[in-house]
């Protein structure tokens, strides 16, 4: 199937071509991409923004890993140990992790999410 769009040829010099792309590649997008959304005024993502979607995916996955290790601990607990307090302690201070790893993640996820206009 043809395609309707139209192309452009623009020249430019090695230097040109290399910052180009490397500036595109720093924003994940492709050169033409990049190009496009410069000439028609579309907001290019900044790479700070990838960096803290990253440290929020990181953050989620020590999450998901706390909730895993809270989860085993209760089974230990249903078993009764001999310390209760000592494994309440652990469980409580598993608790308050969590609780500050969300924070974190809605903070960072606050400060990169694009407004809407």
């Amino acid at each position: 199937m043809p395609s309707n769009r139209e192309r452009i040829t623009v020249y430019v010099n090695e230097d040109e071509k290399a910052k180009i792309e490397a500036t595109a590649q720093d924003v994940k997008l492709s050169a033409s991409q990049f190009l496009l959304n410069l000439g028609v005024g579309y907001p290019i993502p900044s790479p700070a923004d990838f960096a803290a979607w990253e440290s929020v995916r990181d953050l989620l996955k020590v999450n998901a890993d706390l909730a895993r290790l809270g989860n085993l601990l209760k089974l230990a607990v249903d078993e009764r140990p001999e310390d209760d307090a000592e494994f309440a302690k652990l469980i409580d201070s598993i608790q308050t992790t969590q609780a500050d790893l969300k924070r974190c993640v809605l903070e960072i996820r606050e400060a990169v999410k694009p407004s809407r206009k």
